[in-house]
């Protein structure tokens, strides 16, 4: 267990192993380049509490909830900070 919350190596592991999985969210066809900012909120246990899209420029709807979909499953090591630890995440596309 993490003593003091997620570090930014343990965020990166966890995030690499599921946001390959969020290019799938984008219609076939699509063409450029987009980013989409989430806000991650991980319970104690590392399994993710919430997702959030917190902006994401001109990605409709229906693409951003299918992203927060995928994060959902998103696995992190067990910490220690009490109400869960949040962070906020870029996800770059290019297309």
């Amino acid at each position: 267990v993490t003593n003091n919350g997620l570090n930014a190596a343990e965020i990166s592991m966890g995030m690499a192993g599921i946001s390959r999985h969020t290019v799938r969210c984008f219609p076939r066809g699509t063409e450029g380049s987009y980013q989409v900012n989430v806000e991650i909120k991980v319970g104690c246990n590392g399994l993710v509490d919430n997702v959030y899209t917190i902006g994401a420029g001109a990605v409709p709807g229906h693409v951003t909830s299918c992203i927060e979909q995928v994060l959902s499953y998103a696995s992190f090591p067990a910490h220690a900070v009490p109400d869960g630890q949040s962070f906020q995440y870029p996800l770059k596309f290019s297309f």
